[in-house]
Order: structure tokens, then C-alpha cells, then sequence
């Protein structure tokens, strides 16, 4: 009997005949598969559930899964659960479509991120990418907890039930009332007792009963409330913290995805984390932490738990658990991705925001934006030779709000999230020029993405303006050559720019598009 498939992965293509792409053993990794691709995906040896992204997949015929790569190039997780509940992971690499992006050019942009601010890169796609030791926390921190706690979570769990087996214990003297038979050795406060006095001067009283004298001494005890108890007591308090504040981020979290899928998500995570949290506290009511008095963490604490390989384990296995932050080491872990299009997205800003520093000789800083209320995810401030400022704003959000309102960033329809607005400030004078990507490509899909460039130019307002222009970035070509003429957009305020991609010139003419929106005065309307 043949077993070396034992527990694989198989990946076909969706359709009548279903030819099987590739297979991968527990761990291992099927590549060359497509985003806006369907797929079907078999385990050899049978499997009751499985999941992507914790989403679980509608079993089909023969025991096969549909599943859709959607918008997410990267590295894919997909979780196996036999009919005895073990699980088995293996990874699909996801490429972006080749009529958006080449491959090399999806590279990088993500590399470009990456060296920018690479916490720009996470998000809930199902998609991965590499990442590595400690860096700075964010606004991903949850989704980030949650990653290195189902990594490391169960580990750190196995090793406190290891301490509870054979908890550190040290002698700790206790004041106890002991008969003065067991007495080796008297204490000098034991004198101040007139009967022991009298004894030890031969003058005891007769028929007196001397097992009725006690003395208070100190008594060597085994305690387990140590240095190194506190310290893993006060891990284990953190991790069951960490699993409440992700309970409440699972129940609110839901992503880009359909109301099922995120359904199905929730159930899945909360299932694990529910997990979790009955074995922490299963293990909170035995020895060593019943005797525990405190949980504390101490330079003490940390001697005794370096020097003990048990506690040393279950110490390092908690605090990666615990750790946020992320650096670029493809070889030590993978944290989910913004979809394709939020990578795009996210390296237009980056891009952009390098090119105006190259082509108008200025100096981009991280700060926070003038215009209250906006909340973005990221400002880079600037002035210019002239003296007026810049304020590069990704992803701010124009609330909603009435004629007359107080609002000095507002939407007159509903709440709108533009990817880049620069605003140009000198005064009382506002200006603004927004910039929406859109990972689209093909003459029908560019038209219908226009709606979200004359939304904007109509219903954004700042300092009581609206946006001079409003343009679409796109990655390839557009096929409607009249929204590219600086005419058209000089007439109607709204165009796009296509080639926005990494070697491509459509960086050069968003740049040229905003000089000239900076600098020529037939553009400040």
C-alpha cells in the first residue's frame, strides 16, 4: 500500500474536467496559481473541514472544495481538519493578474512598501507575506497579536502545563508555634517566656507540663510563590488579556468579506480563541499559580526563569506569542496582506510621495494633519520653496455632513475615503487635488471606475472647496485615450492617468499634473 500521499493537498482548476495543478505535502507550497481565479482543492487522505484564512469552504462532490483566489496575490494558508481534528497546514502562491501587473512589478511594489512603512502592507486578505522580529506596533496590532498567537499560543500553552508538573519551589522561613521539644535551637525572644527562663535555671515548678510550652520560630517552608511563578503567572495573565481584547476584535472584525464568509470566520477564530481560553483557565487553577500571591514580573523573576530550561521555554514561547511589531525576513514568519488592490493602493502613495520629493526639492515628514476630523492613515507634511505647505494625506475620510455644517473636511452625499489628497495650503487658501486608485484594467471596467472621480469632485469639500481635480491611477493601459488630455481635465476636473506602475511613465505625468496644478496660476481657480 502506497502512502506516500498520505495527507496532501491537491489543487486542480475549476471546471468539467478539473486537471490538477499541483500538490503539497503538510507544510509545503503549490505555486503558479492566478488571483480572479477559481480553483478546486482535494485532500488525499479526506479532510472534514477546510479552511482559508480561517474561512471555512462549502464541502463539495467527491469530497473536493471550490475556492476563489479573488483580489489576493501572495502566500495563501489553507488549514485541514480530519475527522479527528488535527489540523495540517499547507500554502498557495497566489500571482496578481498578469493584465494589471506583471509579477516583477507586483515584487516591487510590495518592496517599495516594505521600505517605506511595511506595516502599510498588512490587512485581512487571505494572501501572505513574509515578515520577521520586532519592529513598531500600529494600527494592524490585533491582526498581528492574532497571527503570532495561533503561531506560538498552543507551544506556550504545552510548556506552563510542563511547569505545573514540576513547579520551581523554594524554602522561605515561616513564623510558626512549635512545642519547645522541637526546638533545636532556641531563638533569643523565647527568654522573655518565664517558664522556659525557669527551666533552664532549674527552678521549673514542679508538676507543671513542659509539652505545653510553645515557641515561635522560624520555619523553613516549601513555597511556590517565587520570582519565577510571578513572571510566568504574570505571561499567562497577559495571554488570557490578549485573548478578551481579540474576542472583541473577531466579533467586530469582517474585512472585505461577504456576510457568510465573515460569519464563518468569526465562528472559526472564536472557536480557537475560546480554546484557548478554557485551557488558561484550567491552568490558573492549578500549582504552582493557586499559591501564587501576585502576578509580577521582576529582574529576580526573569534569574530564575533563564536559569530553569522549563520556565525558559514556556517564557520565550509567551512573549513571541505576545510580541507586535513586524520587520522584512521572508524566512521567519507570514503575516496577512492587504488585498491586490490595497497593495496598489498603498505603493501609488509611496511612490508618489517619493516622486514630489525628487521633482519639486522638498522633504516629506510624518506628522499629523491640520484639518481635523479627516483621520488618515498615514500624513507626510512638506513646504514648499515659496513657503506654502503640503500635506500628503493617504486614505483620509470626508464625513458626512449638511450645508452649514462645522465640519472643515466633509462630504455632502455620504461618508468617502479618497486614497490621496494633497492638499496646498498658503493662508486662508485651501486647495486640493485627489487621487483614487484602481486596480482595474479593460475599457468597461475604466469607465465604471470614473463614477468614483465625479463623486468626489462633487461631493468633497475642504475649507468650504472643492477638489481642483480629481484623477484615476491605473496600473495598465486605459483604452479611453480622451480622460488622459489635460484638456479633459482642466474642462471637467476629473480624468485619469494610466501606466501607474513601477517602470512605467505614469508616474512622471501624475508629477508633471500636479506641478502644474502647484505652480501654473491658470490652474488656481
Amino acid at each position: 500500500m502506497k502512502v506516500a500521499w498520505r495527507h496532501e493537498l491537491v489543487v486542480r482548476a475549476a471546471g468539467l474536467a478539473q486537471p490538477e495543478l499541483g500538490r503539497a505535502v503538510s507544510g509545503g507550497l503549490v505555486s503558479g496559481l492566478r488571483e480572479d481565479a477559481s480553483y478546486v482543492l482535494e485532500i488525499v487522505d479526506g479532510a472534514r473541514h477546510l479552511y482559508v484564512d480561517d474561512i471555512p469552504l462549502a464541502e463539495g462532490p467527491a469530497g473536493r472544495f471550490a475556492w476563489a483566489a479573488s483580489f489576493f496575490a501572495g502566500r495563501v494558508k489553507v488549514v485541514s481538519v480530519n475527522p479527528k481534528g488535527v489540523e495540517t497546514s499547507y500554502y498557495l502562491e497566489v500571482a496578481p493578474a498578469s493584465q494589471k501587473v506583471r509579477e516583477d512589478q507586483f515584487a516591487s511594489m510590495v518592496e517599495a512598501i516594505r521600505q517605506f512603512d511595511q506595516r502599510l502592507l498588512l490587512g485581512e486578505a487571505a494572501a501572505c507575506l513574509g515578515f520577521g522580529k520586532a519592529g513598531l506596533g500600529g494600527k494592524f496590532d490585533e491582526l498581528v497579536r492574532w497571527e503570532r498567537l495561533r503561531q506560538h499560543g498552543s507551544a506556550f500553552l504545552k510548556c506552563v502545563e510542563a511547569i505545573t508538573r514540576m513547579p520551581h519551589a523554594s524554602l522561605k522561613p515561616v513564623r510558626q508555634s512549635v512545642p519547645l521539644a522541637q526546638v533545636k535551637r532556641l531563638p533569643v525572644a523565647a527568654l522573655h517566656d518565664r517558664r522556659i527562663v525557669a527551666l533552664a535555671t532549674g527552678q521549673f515548678p514542679e508538676g507543671e507540663n513542659i509539652d505545653s510550652i510553645q515557641v515561635h520560630v522560624q520555619v523553613p517552608t516549601a513555597t511556590v510563590d517565587t520570582p519565577a511563578n510571578r513572571a510566568i503567572f504574570a505571561l499567562l495573565k497577559r495571554f488570557q488579556h490578549a485573548l478578551v481584547v481579540l474576542q472583541a476584535w473577531v466579533m467586530k472584525d469582517r474585512g472585505e468579506l461577504s456576510e457568510t464568509d465573515a460569519f464563518g470566520r468569526c465562528s472559526r477564530r472564536l472557536e480557537i480563541l475560546l480554546a484557548y481560553d478554557a485551557d488558561v483557565r484550567r491552568l490558573l487553577n492549578r500549582f504552582p499559580f493557586r499559591g501564587v500571591k501576585k502576578p509580577q514580573t521582576t529582574a529576580a523573576g526573569l534569574t530564575q526563569v533563564a536559569a530553569n530550561p522549563t520556565y525558559a521555554r514556556a517564557y520565550r514561547t509567551g512573549t513571541e506569542a505576545l510580541r507586535l511589531g513586524v520587520e522584512p525576513d521572508f524566512a521567519i514568519e507570514h503575516l496577512h496582506v492587504s488585498p491586490s488592490w490595497g497593495v496598489y493602493e498603498t505603493w501609488c502613495y509611496v511612490a508618489l510621495a517619493e516622486a514630489l520629493e525628487s521633482s519639486l526639492s522638498v522633504e516629506f515628514k510624518p506628522g499629523k494633519s491640520k484639518f481635523a476630523g479627516t483621520s488618515p492613515d498615514l500624513v507626510l507634511s512638506a513646504q514648499l520653496p515659496d513657503g506654502r505647505d503640503l500635506e500628503l494625506l493617504f486614505q483620509a475620510t470626508f464625513r458626512s455632513d449638511e450645508l452649514g455644517g462645522t465640519k472643515q473636511a466633509w462630504s455632502l452625499s455620504r461618508e468617502r475615503r479618497p486614497d490621496i489628497v494633497l492638499i496646498v495650503s498658503h493662508g486662508v487658501e485651501k486647495r486640493t487635488f485627489v487621487l483614487d486608485a484602481k486596480y482595474r484594467s479593460g475599457k468597461s471596467n475604466v469607465l465604471d471606475a470614473m463614477a468614483s472621480a465625479h463623486i468626489y469632485h462633487d461631493s468633497l469639500f475642504l475649507a468650504g472647496r472643492r477638489p481642483d481635480l480629481c484623477l484615476l491611477l491605473l496600473p495598465g493601459e486605459s483604452e479611453v485615450e480622451s480622460l488622459e488630455r489635460y484638456e479633459t481635465w482642466e474642462t471637467y476636473g476629473v480624468g485619469l492617468i494610466s501606466g501607474y506602475s513601477v517602470g512605467a511613465e505614469g508616474i512622471q505625468r501624475c508629477v508633471a499634473a500636479l506641478s502644474t496644478w502647484l505652480f501654473d496660476t491658470r490652474s488656481r481657480r
